[in-house]
């Protein structure tokens, strides 16, 4: 116990000789990475703070510059923000007091991390160590979580968001959020988030906590094969979660006979457009399908015997079509027997 309360003393020490320069009331030099619409809105709040004389004296960017120009480069060009291209060289000098990583997807390596006093900090989108990874609000959805968040944690070099956790803040996910709303609601408070922890800098550093890795799970970057549905082995819940999850993304893929098709949204059979007893039992295995007339949705079977349905579907090099205009053009002349979605690969 005493060797423990030692080392914590010595961590609290060499902390505050770091920080001995500064208090909550300085204006900080930011360098900030970034490159997409989630950390577009923490730079436009940063911005704001550069802009009115608050808690930023000096802001810079580094991004990507390569290709089509991304959201971050976009509005730094715009507001005639000094652009570094990545990959950069370290600091020369300690011009800048601190480092903001959001969304950016590049690892930082500690030769730049070392060059700025207060160090790197990072706006992650999940309670970590819930979802370390490129892709979290996607997985969250995907796995039904009903509840999530922001994290803002320092940066270590060699790995993604295994840092100290510095402030979190959790919001509870609804049954029809989808991908994109929540992608908007994290972002959003996750700007908040960061402008509440500079303008406590470097007091709120000090409280930093780490991550209990025995709780870590992992959300990987999101891959086209993703969309495919998988009926005889997705339960009705999953087929749901993967509709919301990748919502704005990629469309869910199925195949019918030989058509390759695509659905926009998924729902959950409600209990008066669930079957309880269905008149041919052989036919009510997972992809099998049909047509409720009084509803115009087809309704497909999943793995645990429970249903889906949609509304709208598109036929490879087709327009979109209501679930009606599939029946009436796809479905009419089809037996029973032969009404399955199938794997497209």
């Amino acid at each position: 116990m005493l060797l423990l309360r030692a080392v914590k003393f010595n961590l609290y020490k060499n902390t505050f000789n770091v920080f001995k320069n500064y208090s909550s009331q300085s204006k900080w030099n930011v360098l900030f990475f970034g490159t997409d619409t989630f950390s577009l809105e923490s730079l436009k709040r940063l911005h704001n703070e550069f802009t009115n004389g608050k808690t930023v004296k000096r802001l810079e960017i580094v991004t990507n510059v390569v290709g089509q120009k991304n959201d971050v480069l976009k509005f730094a060009l715009k507001n005639d923000l000094v652009v570094h291209p990545w990959p950069i060289p370290p600091p020369s000098d300690e011009s800048f007091h601190l480092g903001i990583v959001v969304s950016f997807g590049h690892l930082i390596p500690n030769a730049i991390i070392t060059k700025f006093p207060i160090g790197m900090i990072n706006v992650h989108a999940s309670l970590l160590p819930r979802w370390r990874g490129a892709a979290p609000i996607v997985h969250c959805l995907l796995n039904g979580d009903t509840h999530t968040g922001v994290s803002i944690m320092k940066i270590k070099p060699h790995r993604f968001d295994v840092g100290d956790i510095i402030h979190q803040k959790e919001v509870e996910i609804k049954e029809d959020t989808l991908q994109p709303e929540l992608h908007n609601l994290l972002a959003n408070l996750g700007a908040e988030s960061l402008i509440d922890c500079i303008r406590r800098l470097p007091d709120c550093l000090n409280d930093a906590c780490p991550q209990r890795s025995d709780r870590a799970t992992y959300a990987p970057k999101i891959k086209p094969s993703m969309a495919e549905l998988l009926w005889e082995e997705m339960t009705s819940n999953r087929v749901c979660n993967l509709s919301k999850a990748l919502y704005g993304i990629y469309h869910l893929e199925t195949k019918f006979k030989n058509h390759h098709v695509k659905l926009k949204r998924l729902y959950l059979c409600t209990k008066d457009n669930q079957p309880d007893n269905y008149a041919d039992q052989t036919m009510r295995r997972p992809g099998h399908f049909d047509f409720i007339k009084d509803k115009n949705i087809v309704r497909v079977w999943c793995k645990d015997n429970m249903c889906v349905y949609f509304n709208s579907i598109q036929v490879k090099g087709k327009r979109e079509m209501s679930a009606l205009d599939f029946r009436n053009g796809y479905m009419k002349n089809v037996p029973s027997n032969e009404m399955y979605f199938k794997r497209v690969n």
